[in-house]
């Protein structure tokens, strides 16, 4: 392990933390789609749309979202949201995981210390650097899934050639960016079992 400042630490090696620290980051960014979709859907601004969002739980905001949405958008988009919603529900799991987690370092891993919901026992898990590396590539790669959605869907113009653009109001010079729905990306892991998505 290549060690220097977070050596200090007693909570990982710096690779973990690392990996750590994008998930966390990572799923602030599909936090930021939700709001954004949350706020065109409700035609709400800035300010009202925020104070509105962070009164609502995940579940809470992404039913609004999906109940509003085939009044806005097209079946495809619609499908699209609904994946995103259930990666999102496990990205938003193994973010809670981590930061609701007691973490220390354990020879080549690091154990995340939690306690047990179903009969409140504290319990070690053993996280991997290839678990929380892939804990946080998935969680980026939603997070871009949901950005690329929300720019088709709220794609309000067609270029020359007939493709949807997006055109951002708060940018200079090239304001225009293309936009389709993307390819479906796969299932990110759960670092719990089983994951939320497959218990709602």
């Amino acid at each position: 392990m290549s060690d220097t400042w977070s050596s200090r630490f007693q909570y990982g090696h710096q690779e973990h933390l690392e990996a750590i620290g994008i998930t966390i980051v990572a799923w602030n960014e599909i936090e930021f789609v939700m709001f954004t979709l949350y706020r065109a859907l409700l035609g709400l601004k800035a300010a009202t749309a925020s104070s509105l969002f962070y009164d609502h739980s995940n579940s809470e905001r992404f039913k609004l979202i999906l109940a509003i949405a085939p009044m806005k958008f097209g079946a495809k988009t619609c499908d699209h949201l609904e994946l995103f919603r259930r990666y999102a529900v496990i990205c938003n799991d193994n973010r809670n995981f981590i930061a609701h987690s007691s973490i220390r370092r354990s020879s080549e891993d690091i154990l995340a210390n939690k306690i047990r919901t179903k009969d409140l026992v504290w319990t070690d898990y053993k996280l991997t650097l290839s678990q929380l590396r892939q804990a946080a590539e998935d969680a980026d790669r939603v997070a871009k899934y949901g950005k690329a959605i929300v720019l088709y869907a709220l794609a309000g113009e067609v270029n020359e050639d007939g493709e949807k653009v997006f055109r951002n109001p708060n940018m200079r010079g090239n304001t225009h960016f293309p936009a389709a729905l993307p390819k479906t990306p796969a299932q990110p892991m759960s670092l719990t079992q089983p994951p939320k998505a497959d218990r709602e």
